[in-house]
C-alpha cells in the first residue's frame, strides 16, 4: 500500500506546527531521592523487551531497527502527557561509539567483538533540545529500550533514578550541549549533563519505561553499515560548519545564522536522519530537510508513517529484475553493496510498556499520517498479527515464516531470471542501445547470484534448526 504525499496537508501542517513546539519528556517536580544499586547481579535482570531475541542477532549481525513510540501518559500529578505524535529513534546493530573525537562519532564495531549480542551496537535519537549535535549515541539495545530493571521490580521513580545515575556514571551525555532556552535559568553549569539525562530520559533511552514501542528491524550488511556511521558522522560535521548556508524560509530560502542543530517538526526531526540514510539505498522515498515551507510540507516525516513506508519498500516490493534496474538507487546499491531491499528478516515487533509501573500508564495513541483509501492504523495491526512479519515466537521458530515466505519470492525471483536469459540469448532487445543491454545483463546476473546465495542460506538455517 502506498502512502498518499500529497494529500490532507493541511491536518499533517496543523499537528506538526504544534510537535514543533511541544516539550519533549522533561525532568518530573516529584522525584523520589536516589536508590542503591540493586544487590543481585545481571543474571536476573529482566529478558530484552520484543519478540526478537539472541536468535535474530545470531542470523543478522548488522541491522536496523527503525522505532516509533505511542505518546507517554503519566499517572496524576506524576508528570505531563506527550504529543500524540510520538518520537522516531533508530538502534544500528554492529555500531559502537568512537568517544574519542566527539561526543556522538561513530564507527564500525570492531569484528572481534560478539556480534551475536544486542549490546554491539548504539541507539541514536534526535531531541528537540540538541545543540551542539544531531542526535545522542546510546550504547547497546538495553539501554536503549527498556535499561536494566530486574525481574522482581516495579518501575517506579527510584529505578528511573537509579538508571539515571547508571547513565551519567557511563559518560553517555558528556559532552552533549542544550540550547540555553530548554534549560532551567536555576540549572548550574555543572548540573547541565543531569538535567539532560533526565529530560531525555523516557524519548531517548529507557524507551519502553514510558511508553508502548513499535519497531521494524532491516537486516544489511557491514558494508552498508559503514556507509551509515560515514552518513551520521558527516551530518554532525556539516552542521559545524553550516552558518550562512540556505536554510528554511517561507517561499524561499533563509541564511542559517549560526552553526548550531535545531530541531523542527516540520523542517528538520527525529525521523529525517535515518529516512534519509536508507532513502540513499532506494527503499523509502528521500524527504529534503530545511527547505523553504512551501517546500518542506511536501517532506513532512512522520515516526509510524516511516515504519509502514520501509514494510512496503522491503516486503512487498517485487523482486523484478527489469523495475529494479530502472530504479538507478537500487541498481547501484545491489552492484556495490551486494544487498537488496526484500530481505528476509524484515519484521515487526509491538514492545509494550514495562510492567508493573508506577509512574507511566499504556496510552497506544499514536498519530499515523491518513491514507484516502486505506485504515493505515488497521494495516500495522494486520501486519503485526501476522507471523509473516511479526515473529508469533522467539527463537528461530518465530523467524521461520518469514524465511519461507521470502525463499518463495526468491525462487520465483530466479524463474523470472531464467525467462530473461533466454530471452537475450535470442536476443531480443530490452533497452536502447549496447551499453544499457550490457549493463543490465551485469545487473542480472548479480541478481541471480545473490539470489541463489540466499536460497541456499535460508535452506540451510531452516534445515539445520540452529541459529547460525
Amino acid at each position: 500500500m502506498k502512502s498518499s504525499h500529497y494529500s490532507q496537508i493541511t491536518a499533517a501542517t496543523f499537528l506538526f506546527l504544534i510537535w514543533s513546539f511541544v516539550y519533549l519528556p522533561g525532568p518530573s517536580a516529584a522525584e523520589d531521592s536516589l536508590q542503591k544499586n540493586h544487590a543481585v547481579d545481571d543474571s536476573q535482570l529482566r529478558q530484552h523487551p520484543g519478540m526478537l531475541d539472541q536468535s535474530y542477532d545470531h542470523l543478522y549481525p548488522y541491522y536496523v531497527k527503525f522505532c516509533a513510540t505511542t505518546r507517554f501518559h503519566p499517572y496524576k500529578e506524576k508528570g505531563i502527557p506527550g504529543s500524540i505524535a510520538g518520537h522516531g529513534l533508530y538502534f544500528l546493530k554492529g555500531v559502537c561509539p568512537d568517544m574519542g573525537k566527539t561526543p556522538t562519532e561513530l564507527q564500525l564495531c570492531p569484528e572481534s567483538m560478539d556480534f551475536k549480542s544486542s549490546e554491539t551496537g548504539v541507539g541514536l535519537s534526535v531531541n528537540k533540545g540538541l545543540k551542539n549535535t544531531n542526535f545522542v549515541v546510546i550504547p547497546g539495545l538495553r539501554l536503549f529500550l527498556s535499561a536494566r530493571i530486574f525481574s522482581d521490580e516495579s518501575f517506579d521513580f527510584n529505578i528511573k533514578n537509579r538508571i539515571i545515575r547508571e547513565v551519567l556514571e557511563k559518560g553517555v551525555f558528556r559532552g552533549v550541549r542544550f540550547h540555553e532556552d530548554m534549560v532551567p535559568d536555576t540549572t548550574l553549569p555543572e548540573d547541565h549533563e543531569e538535567y539532560i539525562a533526565r529530560y531525555m530520559f523516557g524519548a531517548d533511552y529507557g524507551i519502553a519505561m514510558t511508553r508502548n514501542v513499535y519497531c521494524i528491524s532491516l537486516p544489511v550488511n557491514r558494508a552498508i553499515m559503514a556507509s551509515f556511521t560515514d552518513y551520521f558522522n558527516l551530518l554532525n560535521e556539516k552542521h559545524r560548519q553550516s552558518q550562512g548556508s540556505a536554510y528554511r524560509g517561507i517561499f524561499r530560502s533563509g541564511r542559517k545564522k549560526d552553526n548550531h542543530y535545531h530541531w523542527n517538526g516540520i523542517f528538520d526531526n527525529c525521523v529525517h536522519p535515518m529516512l534519509n540514510a536508507l532513502a540513499s539505498l532506494g527503499i523509502i522515498r528521500k524527504k529534503s530537510v530545511n527547505r523553504p515551507l512551501i517546500y518542506q510540507l511536501f517532506n513532512i516525516a512522520v515516526p509510524s508513517n516511516t515504519i509502514l513506508d520501509l514494510i512496503d519498500g522491503s516486503n512487498f516490493r517485487p523482486v523484478d529484475p527489469e523495475s529494479m534496474f530502472k530504479n538507478k538507487k537500487i541498481r547501484e546499491t545491489l552492484m556495490k553493496y551486494d544487498w537488496i531491499p526484500q530481505q528476509s528478516g524484515v519484521l515487526l515487533e509491538s514492545v509494550k510498556l514495562a510492567q508493573p509501573n508506577h509512574v507511566f500508564r499504556e496510552d497506544n495513541s499514536m498519530f499515523i499520517f491518513p491514507h484516502l483509501l486505506h485504515d493505515r492504523k488497521k494495516y500495522l495491526n494486520d501486519l503485526l498479527a501476522s507471523p509473516l512479519y511479526s515473529p508469533a515466537k522467539k527463537g528461530l521458530p518465530g523467524l521461520v515464516p518469514n524465511l519461507k515466505r521470502q525463499r518463495k519470492i526468491y525462487t520465483t525471483a530466479l524463474q523470472k531470471i531464467r525467462v530473461i536469459q533466454e530471452k537475450q540469448l535470442r536476443k531480443k532487445k530490452k533497452h536502447k542501445n549496447l551499453f544499457q543491454q550490457t549493463e543490465y545483463a551485469a545487473f542480472v546476473s548479480k541478481l541471480e547470484s545473490y539470489l541463489k546465495d540466499k536460497v541456499a542460506w535460508i535452506d540451510h538455517i531452516i534445515s539445520s534448526g540452529q541459529d547460525s
